[in-house]
């Protein structure tokens, strides 16, 4: 294989809902696979273009000639759109993005700007769309590929400084109306990333690196000048060689934060590296050498470094705040651990999982009583239980959330996640004005903190202000873009609650995993829509998740304070045949 240099033009390819599609019908996504590869590999070929690399579902290719990169596109889309698919993903479609530019060959591999700008075209768009940037516009020969090219006008791409025009390519075979594309109004503050640091010399302690980079993304999130991508959008990476440039492009930062801690016995050096996402250029490094009692230290001196770098604050900002908190964090390696450990066993969202981590929690506290955050996690581990009834007695339940909740706020009433909590137990409760209230002074002592935005979403639809919460969602996946399948639950439903019944049933299809809600809400907005056979199928999959659901049930699970909200939900779901207890 001979790849081009020079100006080339990039195609990237992406399957939509792969994910989803893969989980829920695996068997038939094989061969689909297979067949998805073969229509595309041979349509690169016949256009004298070259295969890079595959990129998860989709592939990466490079042409010389800007118009075989869009008739192979075309080609390409007309076949997978004249193929009958499996009745299980009959959805089936492909994204492409065309960008022509200056690539740097490397090893087999182009890097640079141009093609992660194709990359961005390409996530920009949807199923069975081809979307081209001005530059290859204006060097496709028209009078050769007879094809129309509507022009979308200007958009911000996630990690470019400038605006970048549009074109969606038309023509005979090829699918026409699409929703608006993907793209984002660019951030008004610098944005960083901070990357998962590497573990050096002990690989055991490696959840101590993890824990260092979570506190560094608290603290930076703190500083209402920064917009911080969130963890698990940056954890991805984790154990994994990037390019800087590239990953800066891809989460759409100006700025990268990566790192290492070197262990030596008990004593770690670690190293911290600001980089300019956009030139890959080392704007600021530091060494600590510190005794693992001093981590905390460590932690907060590095923080206050990098905000002096980007706030332009000097670090005055956060300071008090990171002092305060720092002091209030578990003194020792190990209790940090278990910490972190409780966590991540929550977060999988599970009844058994769920036990677990209550019960890791409890031992940190029994060391630590004085970290808040451990409460706050063990308050939500008991509120869980109320939402998704995994107790028979959820009066005891939320008597628990609220007792240690009560103790996270004697500890520290400016943190963010205290409120937010505070807020899903006045929902609870019906205590609507209580709710808004503690949801707002969450978002105003951390507006980076992503979840809370999501979160937000679900709740501000339920309380009557459903477009806010759609908006509040917008933001909470530009701060998040690598976001667990729950942001999609809640945007599909807060998009219900603003009567925007298409976007909903792709927000919630978007949806890699499932709970009996979402899948209602999806049959809800489907019915909406006038396609009641897809909603019978969404309402027999939430049936045959929890069999005794019903629209009581529902009523109690997903309460709203305005009873014609709760009519809108819960009118369509009746029509379908849900039955009422």
């Amino acid at each position: 294989m001979t790849l081009p240099s020079g100006v080339v033009t990039f195609l990237f390819t992406d399957v939509v809902g792969s994910s989803t599609k893969w989980d829920m019908a695996g068997d038939v996504m094989e061969p689909a696979m297979r067949r998805h590869d073969e229509i595309i590999e041979k349509a690169i070929a016949s256009q004298s273009g070259e295969v890079v690399k595959k990129t998860g579902d989709g592939f990466m290719a490079v042409f010389a000639n800007p118009t075989e990169a869009v008739s192979a596109a075309v080609e390409s889309q007309r076949t997978l759109g004249a193929e009958a698919w499996e009745a299980a993903i009959a959805d089936f479609t492909v994204r492409m993005g065309i960008h022509t530019g200056s690539g740097q060959l490397v090893n087999g591999d182009y890097l640079g700007s141009a093609p992660n700008k194709a990359a961005r075209i390409e996530a920009a768009g949807h199923g069975g769309q081809i979307l081209v940037s001005a530059a290859t516009r204006e060097l496709v020969d028209e009078a050769a590929d007879l094809l129309g090219y509507r022009d979308l006008g200007d958009h911000y791409l996630r990690g470019l400084s400038r605006p970048e025009r549009l074109y969606q390519v038309t023509g005979d075979g090829l699918m026409e109306d699409f929703p608006p594309i993907r793209t984002e109004s660019k951030p008004d503050r610098p944005s960083i990333a901070v990357l998962p640091f590497e573990t050096i010399g002990d690989p055991q302690r490696d959840a101590f690196a993890d824990g260092l980079v979570e506190d560094l993304i608290t603290g930076l999130s703190r500083c209402r000048d920064l917009f911080v991508i969130a963890r698990n959008s940056t954890f991805v990476y984790k154990d994994s060689p990037v390019d800087i440039t590239t990953v800066a492009a891809k989460l759409g930062v100006r700025y990268v934060l990566e790192g290492s801690v070197r262990w030596s016995g008990d004593r770690a050096r670690l190293t911290a590296q600001l980089i300019d996402g956009s030139t890959g250029g080392h704007l600021w490094a530091e060494k600590y050498d510190r005794d693992v009692e001093d981590v905390f230290g460590v932690i907060d001196e590095i923080t206050d470094d990098i905000v002096a770098q980007l706030s332009g604050y000097h670090g005055v900002l956060v300071l008090t705040e990171k002092k305060r908190t720092v002091a209030q964090d578990p003194g020792s390696l190990g209790d940090y651990e278990a910490y972190m450990r409780g966590l991540e066993l929550k977060h999988r969202f599970m009844p058994e999982t769920n036990i677990e981590a209550r019960q890791t929690l409890l031992q940190v506290l029994e060391h630590r009583p004085a970290f808040a955050r451990a409460h706050v996690a063990l308050a939500w581990t008991w509120l869980f239980e109320v939402f998704w009834g995994w107790t028979e007695t959820p009066e005891i339940s939320l008597r628990e959330a609220w007792k240690a909740a009560k103790r996270a706020a004697e500890l520290d009433d400016l943190d963010s996640e205290v409120h937010w909590l505070r807020g899903e137990l006045h929902m609870a409760q019906g205590e609507y004005e209580r709710t808004e209230a503690e949801y707002r002074r969450a978002i105003e002592l951390n507006p980076s903190l992503a979840d809370v935005r999501a979160n937000w979403a679900s709740t501000a639809n339920r309380l009557g202000m459903a477009e806010e919460g759609v908006q509040s969602m917008e933001l909470g996946m530009k701060l998040n873009p690598n976001h667990p399948a729950w942001y999609a639950w809640f945007h599909g439903s807060s998009l219900y609650g603003a009567h925007r019944y298409q976007e909903s049933v792709v927000a919630l299809q978007a949806a890699a995993v499932h709970t009996v809600v979402s899948r209602l809400y999806l049959a809800a907005a489907q019915h909406r829509l006038g396609k009641d056979d897809e909603a019978r199928l969404a309402l027999a999959a939430a049936q045959e998740e929890v069999p005794e659901i019903s629209i009581a049930m529902l009523e109690q699970i997903e309460a709203y304070r305005d009873p014609a909200g709760q009519a809108h939900l819960s009118e369509s779901l009746r029509s379908l045949g849900l039955p009422e207890s």
